[in-house]
């Protein structure tokens, strides 16, 4: 026996078929994104990004088209919900009493409208434009107070 098959073990030559060469070769990589700059990492994101997609297309469009759509709508709904945050916070940390501010807050945020021009094409085309109907942030001071029961 050499020195080399008296240094291997038994599980070794049971998985591996024999002694495991040990290689370093990972190290001359290790941290290489830390030392990128911010444009390399700009100029290589593009590409990265497109790497990604082409694997996922081919994985599944399917599936790939639904992640598309339920991230959009995703991102759709947070800004939505973004814009509410922000109105019902102004209305909170502005001046005046509280119940004045608490029901500043309980007004729905104004709504962005679409312009003159979009709503003329879509009056055109034949399509009804209608606003979306106002949904309170937090339910009604009023409808929070306690009813007395009626006796009859």
């Amino acid at each position: 026996m050499t020195t080399a098959e008296e240094k291997m073990s038994d599980s070794e030559r049971l998985l591996f078929g024999g002694r495991l060469r040990e290689d370093f070769a990972w190290t001359r990589h290790n941290g290489a994104f830390l030392e990128m700059s911010l444009l390399t990492m700009m100029l290589r994101l593009p590409r990265l990004l497109a790497l990604t997609a082409r694997l996922a297309y081919q994985a599944d469009a399917r599936a790939l088209r639904r992640v598309v759509a339920a991230e959009v709508g995703r991102g759709a709904a947070q800004a939505v919900g973004m814009v509410q945050v922000n109105h019902v916070l102004a209305a909170l940390l502005a001046a005046g009493t509280t119940a004045d501010r608490l029901r500043e807050a309980d007004r729905p945020a104004p709504r962005p409208t679409a312009p003159d021009h979009a709503n003329d094409s879509a009056q055109r085309l034949g399509i009804a434009v209608r606003s979306p109907a106002a949904v309170p942030v937090f339910p009604r001071l009023d409808a929070a107070r306690p009813r007395r029961p009626s006796h009859q």
